[in-house]
């Protein structure tokens, strides 16, 4: 772990220690599935259309995986067509089951749309399900 992300994870837990955790999705699932080709993403999926506070995202649940596979996961905050990546995390590999990840990503404005994105490392639109642990900075 690099010295920035210790630094930035140490600021984050002394400004952000007693906000709530929360989770999305609350209900359903989000399914994102990679393009056909190698490394290549497939489609965003809208994780909030408008986020209603400043909002941390604190860790990323990884599961349901169709392969085992390298996946990437890309986060990102715009307008449809015109997302700007602010997060690229990978996971994969042997994963059984799940695999929750602590994950340090910069704070996210009010009123951003955020999406999610995937690739495989061998492409064949490979699927996985996500989840994230968030809390609102107020």
């Amino acid at each position: 772990m690099s010295s920035m992300m210790i630094a930035r994870r140490i600021k984050d837990t002394v400004e952000y220690t007693h906000q709530s955790s929360k989770a999305v999705p609350v209900t359903g699932e989000i399914t994102l599935t990679g393009g056909a080709g190698a490394n290549v993403a497939g489609a965003y999926v809208v994780i909030a259309a408008a986020l209603t506070a400043k909002t941390k995202i604190e860790s990323l649940c990884v599961y349901a995986l169709s392969a085992a596979d390298r996946y990437t996961v890309d986060f990102a905050t715009g307008a449809a067509a015109a997302e700007v990546v602010i997060s690229s995390i990978s996971v994969g590999g042997a994963i059984a089951a799940s695999a929750t990840l602590p994950v340090s990503i910069p704070v996210i404005a009010s009123g951003a749309r955020l999406t999610a994105r995937v690739a495989s490392v061998t492409g064949g639109a490979d699927t996985c399900k996500i989840a994230i642990n968030y809390i609102e900075v107020v």
